[in-house]
């Protein structure tokens, strides 16, 4: 195994931004990253009904029914089993929510829980709030996406995803996916449905994302560990 990815080699990411190196793929992403939060400041000059509407119901299909449902539950914990077809469609709505495709996104997920609020930790709390929600992702040492993806190849960790076709395609054309459903966006209701459609969209999403996957998580662990204790007392 390369040394640089074994996962037992701790390595601390550097934690300025003036002395990391960059990879082509990180300076794609901050691009990325700049020109949606670029395109916000044209929100509030765009906005009607039809755009709104679009923003909500995107908003649902692609965070709810894409990443906390598909991704989140049913591919990187295999919470449930459903049919192909609606496995398929659910992640599908996924890919839509800008937050990368499923087997990228799975086997991150998985290493953090394999490695949780360590250094090997892909997004560590331990490096601090910025670096864990947001800037984890542009870091070549332990956390960009070119590194992270080297990882966890090595570690085999989505190996139930890349066996599928459809997984593999994803992967593989991601990025013609939401720029196709921007351009469709636009036709349908020019730059408002665009800009609400998709950049706002997908800003909102990842902030709302998050804050509410701190507080869910705290609710759903305490209800689940109070619903055990209620049914064990009533088993007795």
């Amino acid at each position: 195994m390369d040394a640089s990815r074994d996962p037992n080699r701790i390595v601390k990411p550097p934690m300025s931004f003036g002395k990391k190196r960059w990879t082509e793929i990180d300076k794609r992403v901050a691009f990325a990253f700049f020109v949606l939060h670029f395109l916000c400041i044209f929100a509030p000059f765009q906005i009607n009904r039809g755009a709104l509407s679009i923003c909500l119901a995107l908003f649902i299909i692609t965070g709810l029914f894409g990443i906390t449902i598909s991704y989140h539950r049913n591919l990187s914990h295999k919470s449930f089993k459903i049919p192909k077809w609606l496995e398929y469609s659910f992640a599908y709505c996924g890919v839509h929510a800008f937050q990368g495709d499923p087997i990228n996104w799975v086997s991150t997920h998985r290493y953090h829980h394999q490695f949780v609020d360590t250094e090997q930790d892909p997004h560590s709390p331990i490096h601090g709030f910025w670096f864990s929600y947001i800037t984890w992702f542009l870091y070549e040492s332990n956390g960009s996406i070119s590194e992270m993806i080297g990882r966890h190849r090595k570690l085999d960790n989505a190996c139930d995803l890349e066996k599928q076709t459809f997984y593999r395609f994803i992967r593989e054309t991601y990025v013609l996916h939401p720029i196709a459903l921007a351009l469709i966006l636009y036709g349908i209701g020019g730059f408002p449905y665009f800009i609400w459609g998709t950049v706002k969209r997908k800003i909102t999403s990842v902030i709302v994302y998050l804050i509410s996957f701190t507080y869910i998580s705290i609710w759903y662990v305490n209800l689940i560990d109070y619903f055990q204790v209620f049914t064990s007392i009533f088993k007795k």
